[in-house]
């Protein structure tokens, strides 16, 4: 998956109504399975590096645990905004490089936030249903109900994302 799928697709909303031909600076990964429909939301450096710092540092205090979420989520939203700014400068690139006229289309800060709230939601939902999750110090069986936020989620979120006029990464 890329920097982050979810900004892409919420690109592409705005970019289709601009012109349906401009969609492809977009571009559509697709998602597989069930499980990859909530992690799809979460930027797989995020991902990544949060499951290498806890590899690396094995936290053995709740408070180590909690740094290390927290760290992971301040990384969903850098890599975001990071990969926002990228698709909106691309963007931009291709709509003057094809003499379009007007404005090019723009990730714009409502859906941003959008797609940042689906994918921060996803983020705790996912890192709660990981083993030695911070959240195991509230919960004795937090994995159980990150497992459940989970697959609940794996349903909601493309409907909230139709609300917010969003798209999941797996949409055409």
């Amino acid at each position: 998956m890329s920097i982050a799928a979810a900004t892409r697709q919420a690109y592409a909303v705005e970019a289709d109504a601009k012109s349906t031909t401009f969609r492809e600076a977009a571009g559509e990964p697709s998602v597989e399975s069930g499980l990859e429909a909530i992690t799809a939301w979460i930027p797989s450096e995020a991902v990544g590096s949060y499951v290498a710092l806890l590899g690396l540092f094995r936290p053995a205090h709740a408070t180590a645990r909690w740094i290390l979420f927290g760290v992971g989520a301040v990384l969903v939203v850098m890599f975001l905004l990071i990969n926002a700014t990228l698709v909106n400068k691309q963007g931009a690139k291709e709509w003057k490089k094809q003499k379009m006229q007007g404005t090019p289309p723009k990730l714009s800060g409502k859906k941003l936030a959008a797609v940042l709230g689906i994918s921060l939601v996803a983020y705790v939902a996912w890192a709660c249903a990981l083993p030695g999750t911070p959240f195991l110090d509230w919960w004795t069986d937090a994995t159980v109900l990150g497992g459940a936020a989970v697959i609940v989620l794996a349903l909601l979120l493309p409907k909230l994302a139709k609300i917010l006029n969003v798209k999941m990464p797996s949409d055409k």
